[in-house]
């Protein structure tokens, strides 16, 4: 099937001409600064219906956010998903991914609480299904001493603020002015999840050491049954490609690609990225996500839920 490619870059949410027609439609457009008032934890239980009736009482018409739009979908979040996967350069084991998600907040509409966890790393952030934008990040190192780095978001000053501690003393403190919504790494994992079948390319500014970088996303048309080490049989699978423009942990930059589950939880199945030595390989080694409906006999599962953790 002839597919065709709609470019846009979540930056107010505008989007760009299409240069060829996509998979999906997105009719997503912005309210201009309306951002910039509502951008907290607590607001964005009430971010979807208050963009839809902005909409109708300013222009009248039906506004629709990406979150909102055919082509995105919310429902790679769940509750007590647990996914982990095996690090591979080559044909060496270097350790062990876990990715994990849990409802911290469902008074109105659900936060959750997504978490990756390394040997000695760990992210943690809360999102919101409708955008998986940032608003308040962590990042936990130990290695040897223990480096906590925190991303907060001042929505009346537009600041995004960071802070890095080691061992409780302060080493680096700084702000960055930045009008816009923007992503950290989980919030681009759960994009790619979210947008995996939508046939868009699109850019997303990241939070990254201290600073914002872009990372450019394209959900191909190519679709394959893949093998991994979760399932007992191959499972069919979509690619998507990307572009890191930026460096990070374990010399992580430039191009990497993944094939995730062609169905409505869209699971990261194979992540291959570049590192400053070649190349490592993430494979879904186990996995837990309740309710999850496929074809395939005895997947090995994770028989326990995701783990308590807090975000201060």
């Amino acid at each position: 099937m002839e597919r065709e490619i709609r470019k846009t870059r979540y930056k107010k949410f505008q989007l760009k001409q299409p240069e060829v027609v996509s998979r999906g439609v997105m009719m997503g457009i912005s309210i201009k600064n309306f951002w910039n008032h509502v951008w907290t934890v607590k607001n964005l239980r009430i971010l979807g219906k208050a963009l839809i009736l902005i909409s109708f009482l300013f222009f009248g018409v039906w506004h629709l956010s990406p979150a909102n739009a055919v082509g995105y979908k919310s429902t790679p979040f769940k509750d007590g998903e647990v996914l982990r996967y095996k690090i591979k350069w080559g044909f060496i084991r270097l350790g062990t991914i876990e990715i994990s998600q849990r409802i911290v907040d469902s008074s109105f509409s659900p936060l959750y609480l997504v978490q990756l966890e390394a040997k000695s790393t760990k992210f943690k952030v809360i999102l919101h299904p409708d955008l998986p934008t940032n608003s308040n990040f962590i990042l936990e190192q130990n290695k040897g001493r223990e480096i906590v780095t925190v991303y907060r978001y001042d929505p009346l000053e537009r600041l995004i603020l960071m802070e890095s501690r080691e061992n409780g003393s302060l080493v680096r403190r700084s702000s960055l002015y930045y009008e816009d919504p923007y992503f950290d790494v989980l919030g681009v994992i759960m994009m790619m999840r979210c947008l995996s079948a939508s046939g868009f390319s699109v850019t997303l500014p990241t939070v990254i050491s201290f600073g914002i970088k872009d990372t450019d996303l394209k959900f191909t048309d190519e679709i394959k049954e893949i093998k991994v080490a979760a399932l007992d049989r191959p499972i069919r699978a979509l690619h998507v490609e990307g572009k890191a423009h930026w460096k990070a942990w374990a010399g992580i930059t430039g191009p990497f690609n993944g094939w995730f589950s062609d169905d409505e939880a869209a699971i990261p199945l194979k992540i291959y990225f570049k590192i400053f030595l070649g190349s490592v390989k993430l494979e879904l080694e186990e996995m837990h996500r309740p309710d999850w409906v496929r074809a395939e006999k005895n997947p090995k599962r994770i028989p326990r839920m995701a783990k308590e953790v807090s975000i201060q």
